[in-house]
């Protein structure tokens, strides 16, 4: 039933409460739909992401939803640029685009969407089908009838469980290590050199990604921003990976473990590698989380600011 007095085309809910799920939420209630969005977090999820890159689509796509561009944007680049071991530069692709921080687009989306269809707290455990629509069933024990159910709820979807219990992730041989330092904490011939570049390492059978975002408060200021980086490494399946996924308290963590529970050890071998590995040019320092990466057996068009799909 419509809520509000919305001429509703139908109901719809959408399960996953990120960048995802706000774009299908605004769209759909833009168009006439009655639609809740259904987030398994408890808390808000502003503060998860990192860095992502603007292409020009997400200025048209923000408008259709609604919402208002973020400002500002991101940190302008020129191109992309590719550097071997000792910092030299091997290639270069101009590709002007913004470098932007997740959160600006998260924080624009969530405030154009209804706060009091947006909820908190509900995890999803099952959907029943029927013949004039869905039941979905959640962990507080309550149930939403809806004629439309969409699932963006990443890589670990409950949605995609339930309609393609067939797929599932397969590891794809290596973990990404990802972090941000604060510009302020990198060093002078960093910041004067480096931080403006969108650059590219690919050390044996591994890739570092490095670029420059807005700070925590959205400022593109310099000495307010911060770098974001990305290594894709190798590590083997079983023991090895197992190894990294367990924390400091002796957990094993499914698919990515909280950068304060990494252990010791793993964060020196890390300092270790990127000293041997990667160029003067890019070192710094960083507290880095590790997530494991997956294939999916099927293409995910859902990303997540601390898994990563491929």
């Amino acid at each position: 039933m419509a809520r509000s007095g919305r001429a509703a085309r139908g109901r719809a809910i959408v399960i996953g409460g990120s960048v995802g799920g706000l774009f299908a939420g605004n769209l759909l209630f833009r168009q006439g739909w009655d639609v809740d969005i259904y987030e398994r977090a408890n808390e808000g999820l502003a503060s998860r992401g990192l860095g992502i890159a603007a292409h020009d689509e997400l200025e048209a796509l923000i408008s259709a939803a609604g919402a208002a561009m973020p400002q500002p944007l991101g940190i302008e680049v020129s191109g992309r640029s590719a550097f071997d071991r000792t910092g030299r530069l091997i290639a270069n692709f101009d590709f002007p685009q913004h470098l932007a921080a997740w959160t600006g687009v998260f924080n624009s989306l969530h405030a154009a969407f209804p706060s009091e269809r947006y909820h908190n707290g509900w995890e999803l455990v099952g959907i029943d089908a029927g013949e004039t629509g869905s039941r979905a069933r959640f962990a507080n024990g309550k149930t939403v009838e809806a004629d439309l159910v969409i699932g963006a709820d990443g890589f670990r979807s409950t949605v995609r469980s339930v309609v393609a219990p067939h797929v599932n992730p397969r590891y794809a041989g290596y973990v990404a290590w990802r972090g941000v330092v604060e510009e302020s904490a990198l060093s002078s011939e960093f910041r004067a050199e480096t931080i403006s570049q969108f650059a590219f390492v690919f050390p044996r059978a591994s890739e570092f990604i490095g670029y420059p975002v807005p700070g925590d408060d959205g400022s593109a200021d310099l000495g307010r921003r911060r770098y974001n980086f990305l290594w894709y490494y190798p590590v083997s399946p079983g023991a090895a990976l197992d190894d990294i996924l367990t924390d400091d308290q002796g957990r094993l963590h499914d698919y990515s473990i909280p950068p304060p529970l990494i252990r010791a050890e793993h964060i020196k071998n890390l300092k270790q590698n990127a000293r041997k590995l990667l160029p003067d040019s890019l070192k710094c320092s960083a507290r880095p989380s590790a997530t494991r990466c997956s294939r999916s057996m099927t293409s995910n068009p859902n990303g997540s600011a601390s898994i990563m799909s491929h």
